[in-house]
């Protein structure tokens, strides 16, 4: 389509002929599509992105890195970091999809296998007319993949990635 103009940069803080400032481009552009998979890096770009320009995005899927984990891995991104990027996004976004990236490791919490590594899928609130209801769906749902095909997903289907959450 004639509307729709793709940029595949690296994304920096620094122009270049190779790189290109998000922030610059997100300034231009209205109900941007954003699939960002940049290694840890995501909570900081989040969390240093203002509340006026994450609503030019539309759609943003995100691969999480280190959920509960605290690897030797760089760069760290200590707990409070993570929650307020989480808190962050829902301010303005919906999470409308989540899958387990069954490459990583899980942590056991409450009985349930947390991916370290999970790709959020977010749309605008404004684009609803409403909340949209609790996800009733099984996840992995038919259109997931295993990310790593020789082992299976991981199953999602608990709090707060479905229904099943006690008040």
């Amino acid at each position: 389509t004639k509307n729709i103009q793709f940029f595949k940069k690296n994304i920096s803080p620094v122009e270049g002929a190779l790189t290109c400032n998000l922030k610059t481009i997100a300034k231009k552009y209205k109900n941007i599509f954003l699939k960002m998979d940049i290694e840890l890096w995501e909570y900081f770009w989040i969390n240093n992105t203002e509340i006026e320009l994450l609503h030019n995005f539309k759609q943003i899927v995100i691969e999480y890195h280190n959920i509960h984990a605290d690897h030797i891995q760089k760069p760290h991104v200590p707990p409070d970091v993570k929650v307020s990027c989480f808190n962050k996004m829902t301010n303005t976004h919906y999470v409308v999809h989540a899958h387990g990236n069954n490459y990583g490791p899980t942590t056991v919490v409450n009985g349930n296998r947390i991916p370290d590594v999970i790709e959020i899928t977010y749309v605008r609130k404004d684009v609803f007319s409403e909340p949209p209801s609790v996800n009733k769906t099984s996840l992995p749902c038919v259109l997931d993949k295993p990310n790593n095909r020789k082992r299976p997903d991981y199953n999602l289907n608990f709090c707060p990635f479905t229904q099943n959450c006690e008040s």
